[in-house]
């Protein structure tokens, strides 16, 4: 598998860092959520089936393409809360 894949592995494994727990129901299965078009995703390549596990496992969850003010941050893997906003850059 790519180097991409391999950074995006080990940032879903480290995300028990962010330290942030759910404003509804306290848990810290949290998972960042990622805005734009994800580098690993292309036409021409199937997905690396690590990576669709942890699509699956709500490890990796995909806000879409188009971040905007007011855009969560945070989603929890066990009530599905999103929460947080994201930072301007």
């Amino acid at each position: 598998m790519g180097e991409i894949e391999d950074r995006v592995l080990k940032s879903v494994i480290n995300a028990k860092a962010l330290g942030v727990v759910c404003e509804e129901c306290g848990s810290e299965e949290i998972t960042e959520i990622s805005y734009g078009l994800p580098a690993w995703l292309t036409v021409d390549k199937p997905i690396d089936p690590r990576i669709e596990k942890l699509i699956e496992e709500r490890r990796i969850v995909l806000g879409g393409c188009v971040k905007n003010e007011g855009s969560p941050r945070y989603y929890c893997r066990t009530c599905g809360n999103k929460f947080g906003v994201l930072q301007p850059h």
